[in-house]
């Protein structure tokens, strides 16, 4: 691929074997408490909320903060 990391809205199953096997770090995309949660399950600690600006941002992030403080957006 070429990059020193990836971004994508999602954390599909082939893009986390890729960015594994070649030892890119992930920052995938999470909408809910549950992708949240799948990320957690996979190790994934650093996230990127998609899209920000139609889930309430801040108040969304400080809601899953209480929940799930050891991710980082």
């Amino acid at each position: 691929m070429g990059a020193d990391f990836v971004v994508s809205p999602d954390n599909t199953n082939k893009l986390l074997q890729y960015c594994q096997n070649h030892q890119n770090p992930l920052l995938s995309g999470v909408s809910s408490v549950s992708e949240s949660m799948q990320a957690i399950a996979i190790r994934h600690q650093r996230l990127k909320l998609f899209h920000a600006a139609v889930l309430s941002g801040v108040k969304w992030l400080q809601g899953l903060q209480n929940l799930l403080p050891e991710l980082k957006f």
